[in-house]
């Protein structure tokens, strides 16, 4: 309830009949907007998909966010880009963990020395951000298809009249 609050007084787009897998995935999209704002200081380290990642991130959890308005498209297309995050992010982590082998490798032959204490926050910040954006890509997929069917049916306590008029 604190996160739509706070949505209340950002962005004025507060719903409080909004489903739970809403909720969820917007809740979810904090915790990955933190991530990938983190994951963009990897330009300092020459961690590119990265960056892309982090950005695509970003602008993932800013649409739900800011802009969404509790619409099914609006959480599609944050599934979307979260899982094109995912996938650079998985291939960031991968990728940290080879140039600490090979570097480790070439060093070994000079020095005894492990610097593994370097290289670990960002390999554990890279997977924390996969398992992040994976698990938001699930929930803004749920959310999606939760509002598509919110949408499509009918209140309860309405009635529906329909009128079929013949034709001469």
């Amino acid at each position: 309830i604190s996160v739509y609050r706070a949505k209340q007084a950002m962005c004025n787009c507060y719903e409080e009949n909004a489903p739970g897998e809403v909720k969820r995935a917007a809740g979810m999209a904090i915790a990955v907007m933190v991530f990938s704002c983190l994951a963009c200081l990897g330009i300092f380290i020459g961690q590119i998909p990265a960056v892309i990642a982090g950005i695509f991130g970003i602008i993932a959890t800013s649409i739900p966010l800011c802009c969404g308005k509790s619409q099914p498209g609006a959480y599609l297309a944050c599934g979307i880009l979260c899982c094109l995050a995912f996938v650079l992010h998985l291939a960031s982590g991968v990728l940290a963990i080879m140039w600490y082998v090979d570097a480790q490798n070439a060093l070994s032959e000079y020095v005894e020395y492990n610097f593994f204490w370097a290289v670990w926050p960002v390999i554990a910040g890279d997977f924390v951000c996969v398992v992040l954006t994976f698990l938001l890509t699930i929930f803004a997929f749920q959310a999606s298809t939760a509002l598509n069917k919110q949408a499509q049916t009918v209140p309860t306590g309405q009635t529906v009249i329909v009128e079929a008029k013949a034709q001469p």
